[in-house]
């Protein structure tokens, strides 16, 4: 490191922190995304909501 003493490599570990702190959320965040999606899929399709909707609303008429 002496031998690069252009090098400012208090700026340049921060710089690669901050890189690295970046990636780490990143991947939290698409994690979490895809939990939420795997989450959706579970759910009843557009067409079987409204089918039940509509079922709901007959039953009270």
């Amino acid at each position: 490191m002496e031998e690069m003493g252009e090098i400012n490599w208090q700026q340049e570990i921060r710089h690669m922190l901050e890189e690295f702190v970046k990636n780490k959320s990143k991947e939290r965040l698409l994690s979490k995304a895809k939990g939420l999606r795997r989450d959706m899929r579970s759910c009843k399709s557009a067409a079987g909501l409204i089918r039940e909707d509509r079922d709901a609303r007959a039953r009270i008429q």
